[in-house]
């Protein structure tokens, strides 16, 4: 398949603009996930519930890695 190199660079571009934003609200989301799990003791329903989150978020960085290197075509 022969691509156009400009439409490459546009789409790495919007790829990355999505990576970054990703990163930012999984960088968010984590952050609460931690303070939940600081602040509340383990018997407290908000405490399992923010594992299961930070579960889920570990999960979607692993996809959003494999993303980067099938779209934009690095890793950090």
């Amino acid at each position: 398949m022969n691509v156009h190199p400009a439409l490459v660079r546009i789409l790495r571009r919007r790829h990355r603009k999505l990576d970054r934003t990703l990163r930012g609200l999984i960088r968010e989301v984590t952050e609460h996930c931690d303070a939940v799990r600081r602040e509340l003791p383990e018997s407290e329903s908000h405490y399992s519930y923010g594992l299961e989150v930070y579960n889920d978020i570990h999960n979607l960085q692993a996809r959003l890695e494999a993303f980067r290197e099938t779209w934009i075509g690095d890793l950090r």
